[in-house]
């Protein structure tokens, strides 16, 4: 080969297509000659220690649409050799003969003084390789020269260009530490990963058990480099020093000031102690710039493996002096100064590695496709079960929102089954296991859930409370009726969703309230029940209940058979649709049937009606809109006789709340008179088993309703005071309150009996 070109590999004798063994080369030896623009000019291959690496063909390629005398130094003949590998894992690569050819993007790492490498694909060999072909290959080659001569494989709006290629070694820094311009006061040390990443991190900590791995950080920043010049991976640091150089900067200032502060940080006593089995680890940060006096556009960060511990280097820079009665010590001369660097510190041979930014929480949000606008806010997450655990880990891998997580539970071996814990976390709190675990998402110190180890109902946990009150967002994974039911109560606290499964798995359900909390969780569970009651998938929404434990008790029975598939599923679910309806203002009541056999999950969206709330003595009557115009019109119907039915709900002893859930017209039995009404018993039973089967023993009958004639008020009659008087003979015998409401012409009254006690109200 001319004196002009690099010799890569060695000749085959007879360059003829009868020497080549590989098919990839045969297949790309016929697309030579069949392809004007390559001239074959000879054979040759590359072989290792095992044998045979690579078949090469050396040809020209002409691409006539290079433009001639173009800025980048790519000419319209360059001589290439096409290497197909023997192991057909490996990606086929193109070399640029010619010595001169420009050092220019877009190409992959290679030995000094071997030929350039061009990097032809975005996609990885496993993708390409079920496409390829020779005559593609030799497209691509022609495509990848005629856009770098025009500049086109570097757009102008693309980000600037990193100063060196990659490498197949790694480590991984922390999230934005190529932007910061101060660094922690604490030093840096690395942690192996695996044979190829190593974990860049902060500590003080002599004994932090991470700090495992012989090989020394130094850091050196450059500034102010302006963008426009590629440079090879240089080899040594002679070589590394002369591209420093060249840019108007100092390596060897540089590289003293980092020892010497280094020395200063890690020194027993004013001395350090020389370590010959550690190497160095050389991070440059580069501040880019796109022209002279305009402010930093990027920051890169390159390094190197140095085969030499820091001390040597240090003695070698001049920085260093050895102590007199003791080899193994090194101390800064502050007496004598610096002392002239030895020559040798320029012969080190440098191993690349490439630069692996660890995943701040704005990049996580990023790719997760979350409005980082939206993001910052404080939230508490009540319940730490299958179902909390799932959804703590979803929204701690997006980075939405800060949270603290509250549950007093412990994990249980019967958990495993259904939690993220796993088997080794038995036995410690829910809490700080999720929280442990989240907070290893991320970075040290990047995002750590705060937790309690406790119930969130508990008063006397001044802590949880001002948490609490603090909070933008509370969301109840607790599977409880105590939990939505008291925080309902609390003036102070944030807007709350209640979030849970059907004891089956088959459905979620998501109560939230609006953003003014005008409707609370309470309401929301009371129409929660009366959808059940209304619509189809009622019927079988909450089977398999037991006792008369409500929605969600299943989560917690350990007999209960339900797959973590279910959980998952659901949990993806709720966990998105609350990040998405928090930003919405309205209240929401939204369900989610799953089908097994088809894996299809149907919404359905109820309509949530106001809520209307009164004081009847000591009892709070919660009913809504909704059943005052149902009432009204089942009155204007029937008119001019009177009418009635039974009242289904539910009452809360705790709260002294009456829940009113629906009302059912009169049976076909009753007797409807313009000035009286007997409610009639046919079918009435069945209605209330089904009321309470369906909602899990929680809705039942309450009471009565009935209308007056037309042109008369709600006023309780005489044979009306008799009627609740009846009732509450038969209900108290159950220490349950009886209810009794009236329909008149413009208002309707609410009576409730307990015991002797009987109190009426308007509404």
């Amino acid at each position: 080969m001319s004196n002009s070109y690099i010799e890569y590999g060695s000749p085959i004798d007879t360059p003829a297509i009868g020497e080549l063994t590989l098919s990839a080369a045969q297949d790309a030896f016929h697309a030579c000659e069949s392809n004007s623009c390559y001239e074959i000019i000879e054979l040759r291959k590359l072989e290792g220690e095992e044998g045979l690496v690579a078949e090469i063909i050396v040809a020209d390629c002409t691409c006539k649409e290079i433009p001639s005398r173009n800025a980048i130094g790519i000419l319209i003949r360059e001589r290439v050799a096409l290497t197909l590998m023997a192991d057909e894992s490996k990606m086929p690569e193109v070399r640029m003969l010619r010595k001169d050819f420009p050092v220019i993007p877009h190409c992959n790492h290679v030995e000094e003084g071997t030929p350039t490498s061009l990097c032809l694909y975005f996609e990885p060999w496993s993708a390409v390789r079920r496409t390829w072909t020779a005559q593609q290959f030799l497209q691509r080659v022609e495509w990848w020269l005629t856009l770098a001569a025009k500049k086109d494989l570097h757009p102008a709006d693309q980000e600037l260009e990193q100063i060196y290629f990659n490498s197949p070694y790694k480590v991984i820094t922390p999230p934005n530490f190529k932007n910061l311009t101060a660094l922690s006061d604490e030093p840096l040390k690395l942690f192996p990963c695996s044979d190829s990443f190593l974990k860049l991190f902060y500590s003080n900590d002599t004994d932090d058990n991470r700090s495992n791995v012989k090989i020394t950080p130094i850091l050196v920043d450059f500034f102010d480099i302006v963008h426009g010049k590629i440079e090879r991976t240089p080899s040594t640091l002679a070589q590394l020093n002369h591209q420093i150089i060249t840019r108007g900067q100092s390596l060897l200032s540089k590289f003293q000031e980092a020892i010497e502060l280094y020395t200063k940080t890690n020194s027993t006593e004013g001395f350090i102690i020389k370590d010959t089995e550690k190497h160095t680890l050389l991070l440059l940060r580069f501040f880019k710039i796109r022209e002279e006096g305009m402010p930093v556009e990027r920051v890169e960060t390159h390094g190197y493996f140095i085969d030499c511990d820091i001390v040597t280097l240090g003695a070698q820079l001049g920085i260093l002096e050895q102590h007199p009665e003791t080899k193994d010590k090194y101390f800064i001369d502050t007496l004598g100064g610096k002392k002239e660097p030895q020559e040798i510190w320029k012969e080190h041979e440098l191993l690349p590695v490439e630069i692996k930014e660890g995943i701040s929480l704005d990049q996580a949000r990023h790719f997760s496709g979350i409005n980082i606008e939206t993001t910052s806010f404080k939230g508490c997450l009540v319940g730490l079960g299958a179902l909390g655990s799932t959804i703590a880990t979803l929204w701690s891998k997006e980075a939405w929102g800060e949270w603290t997580y509250i549950d007093s539970d412990k994990i249980e071996p019967h958990n495993i089954v259904r939690h993220i814990a796993t088997e080794k976390m038995a036995g410690f709190s829910k809490a700080y296991v999720m929280s442990d675990l989240n907070s290893n998402n991320f970075y040290p110190g990047e995002s750590t859930p705060h937790f309690f180890d406790d119930n969130v109902l508990n008063s006397s946990n001044k802590s949880i409370q001002e948490t609490i009150q603090k909070s933008d967002l509370l969301v109840d994974a607790s599977t409880t009726l105590e939990v939505p039911r008291e925080i309902s109560q609390l003036d102070n606290t944030p807007r709350s969703a209640s979030i849970f499964l059907t004891p089956s798995g088959d459905a979620s359900v998501l109560l939230l309230e609006d953003s003014e909390r005008k409707i609370r969780l309470t309401t929301l569970e009371s129409q929660y029940y009366r959808a059940i009651l209304t619509f189809p998938w009622g019927e079988a929404h909450l089977k398999n209940h037991k006792g008369h434990l409500a929605v969600g008790l299943g989560c917690r029975d350990v007999s209960l058979v339900m797959s973590y598939e279910k959980i998952t599923l659901h949990s993806a679910i709720l966990a998105q649709q609350v990040r998405v309806l928090r930003d919405q203002t309205q209240p929401k009541l939204k369900i989610w049937i799953s089908d097994d056999e088809n894996s299809e999950v149907q919404v359905h969206d109820i309509p949530i009606s106001p809520v209307i709330c009164c004081t009847c003595g000591n009892w709070e009557i919660v009913l809504d809109d909704y059943l005052v115009k149902k009432l009204n019109k089942i009155r204007h119907e029937k008119l001019p006789t009177e009418t009635g039915g039974i009242i289904l709900g539910y009452a809360d002893h705790i709260l002294n709340q009456i829940f009113v859930v629906d009302i059912c017209p009169a049976p076909i039995d009753s007797e409807e008179k313009i000035g009286s009404f007997i409610r009639g018993c046919q079918g009435l039973p069945e209605v209330v088993d089904s009321a309470s089967d369906r909602t899990a023993n929680v809705v039942g009958y309450i009471g009565e309703w009935h209308s007056h004639p037309q042109n008369h008020n709600a006023i309780p009659s005489a044979a009306d005071q008799i009627l609740i008087g009846d009732l509450s003979k038969n209900m108290w015998k159950e220490g349950r309150p009886a209810l009794m409401l009236i329909v008149g012409e413009n208002n309707i009254t609410i009576t409730v009996k307990v015991g002797a006690q009987k109190w009426t109200t308007e509404i």
